[in-house]
């Protein structure tokens, strides 16, 4: 994936994350995951059905991957859906 901003010794990736992960190897370390998944509530996206069902399956599969990759982790998931997001460990 290429770089969303690059300028001293930051850089700024700006995608979905299930496609940047897939591309990442195993060992790649960020700072700083930041992200703001959709809230399953029926928002019309361009490339994604806003469905409870849909944001769980996101759920599932990117956050703890994108945990592993990432020293800290900031996201906004709304309130209606935090049932299927791991418990934070702060907020």
């Amino acid at each position: 994936m290429k770089p969303y901003y690059e300028h001293a010794g930051i850089t700024i990736y700006h995608g979905d994350a299930e496609e940047w992960l897939s591309a990442v190897p195993e060992c790649f370390m960020v700072d700083l995951v930041l992200t703001d998944p959709p809230y399953g509530v029926g928002e019309i996206y361009a490339s994604f059905d806003d469905t409870p069902e849909n944001v769980k399956r996101v759920v599932s599969a990117v956050i703890p991957r994108a945990h592993d990759h990432s020293k800290r982790m900031l996201m906004t998931c709304g309130t209606r859906q935090i049932h299927f997001y791991p418990p934070p460990d702060w907020i």
